[in-house]
């Protein structure tokens, strides 16, 4: 499972959101926002499929009908590489309504917006906020990455799929949801890069490198001068050759070791 660090580290890297607000981040997941893009399903009276849906969004109110299910589009778009993947989770808000939601999840290379599906199990509308958060992702890193022509085909948010649900999307929400740049982890990674927040936290996140490559490279200096000390001092002399030099020797070749395994692993930032 990615921590909040982990998941910052590869903002701009294995993960691409747009928009991006720092605040999602969370400490073990990401939050994803309401869009206006949802349609309550009605049922067919067989019980089997959906009859028709209707749009379940107006003045920015998301409405969940009584006992019924409602598809949701995130206002995000997802991009994550081929070594990645995660599971979603309702907010306790959220569920703490009445609203059902089956985790579900997310697999390597993904584009696109995310489609949920929510329930009311209520007797009584319930009403969600266009732009409030109502689910988290929480991600972990395959073992060993997916080749990419074997990873899932779902991109640009499952669109697909609205025709077997008898979802019919107007022209513009057809065309805001199959826009070509939301299919591709490069082009959402480009636009990724003009967004305040991810600027801000790169900034940041670059603060930190030189704060650990300076407290580093002192540290090295440090072991190197006593290295040239104790060497001077007990090996390089010839009437003062003794065990403990060998010893001390021995001592510094190791932190030496250390040292430089420890830059190794800050320096391989990638997940």
């Amino acid at each position: 499972m990615l921590s909040k660090v982990n998941i910052e580290k590869q903002i701009g890297k294995g993960i691409n959101i747009v928009p991006f607000k720092r605040d999602n981040i969370k400490e073990n997941s990401i939050n994803f926002t309401i869009s206006d893009k949802a349609w309550t399903l009605i049922p067919k009276n067989t019980g089997n499929g959906y009859n028709n849906a209707k749009p379940a969004c107006k003045s920015g109110i998301l409405t969940l009908e009584p006992h019924s299910t409602t598809i949701i589009y995130t206002e995000e778009v997802i991009a994550l590489n081929n070594k990645l993947g995660g599971t979603f989770h309702a907010k306790v808000g959220i569920v703490s309504k009445g609203v059902i939601f089956s985790s579900t999840m997310i697999g390597p290379s993904y584009c696109g917006h995310l489609m949920i599906s929510l329930q009311n199990s209520t007797d009584t509308k319930i009403k969600l906020k266009v732009g409030d958060t109502f689910i988290s992702l929480v991600l972990h890193k395959l073992d060993t990455k997916i080749n990419k022509s074997l990873t899932n085909s779902n991109t640009g948010g499952h669109t697909g799929k609205l025709t077997d649900l008898n979802i019919h999307p107007s022209n513009n929400e057809q065309k805001f949801l199959d826009e070509d740049w939301k299919k591709n982890i490069v082009s959402i990674r480009n636009k990724l890069k003009d967004e305040a927040d991810y600027n801000s936290l790169h900034t940041e996140i670059n603060k930190r490198r030189y704060k650990y490559y300076t407290f580093l490279g002192i540290l090295f200096l440090i072991i190197l001068a006593i290295s040239y000390f104790v060497l001077s001092k007990f090996i390089f002399d010839e009437d003062s050759k003794s065990i403990i030099g060998s010893m001390a020797f021995a001592l510094i070749i190791e932190l030496i070791t250390i040292v430089t395994g420890i830059l190794k692993k800050i320096l391989n930032i990638d997940i």
